[in-house]
């Protein structure tokens, strides 16, 4: 099966895991690998996952195909405390990645489009592929975020980028 990113949250020293199968763990990722064990985040086993980020306040975001974006507050059983969908702003419930700004802001890629959230008050503004270009496209590059600022993200003719403070 699928595996599409790791990562590691810093607060517990887990690593984690998405895929076509759910999210799942490590407890013990400096072990030797025959004493790592590894667990199914139960509650969300089954649904199919493109990238998964931690944010600076802990929280799991889960970029999910077809089911929107996921925010997890409980990392040991996959317990959802928000779900954001086309319902609530987004321009499509097939979430490639997140990203975080140095304002705390989210950043979703969507295969319509990008999307700002901002976590505090819950509020969502759609930036559709249109207002890149002609032909742009989001993909499901892993965005990168540089000391400065400076968001990144991949398309089917590059990267775009820009400093959301700007």
């Amino acid at each position: 099966h699928s595996v599409r990113h790791i990562c590691q949250d810093y607060e517990t020293g887990r690593i984690y895991g998405c895929g076509n199968l759910g999210i799942f763990y490590c407890d013990s990722p400096a072990a030797d690998p025959e004493r790592m064990s590894f667990k199914w985040l139960d509650q969300l086993s089954g649904q199919d996952f493109y990238h998964i980020m931690f944010s600076t306040d802990g929280l799991l975001y889960a970029s999910t195909m077809g089911n929107g974006l996921l925010v997890v507050d409980n990392k040991d059983n996959g317990n959802v405390q928000t779900r954001y969908t086309v319902d609530n702003g987004l321009l499509s419930d097939y979430v490639l990645s997140t990203i975080e700004d140095n304002n705390g802001n989210i950043w979703i890629v969507t295969h319509a489009g990008l999307n700002r959230l901002n976590p505090t008050t819950g509020s969502i503004i759609a930036l559709p592929q249109e207002r890149f270009g002609s032909n742009i496209l989001l993909n499901n590059t892993k965005p990168l975020a540089t000391a400065d600022g400076t968001l990144y993200f991949g398309t089917n003719k590059g990267l775009l980028y820009f400093n959301p403070d700007d």
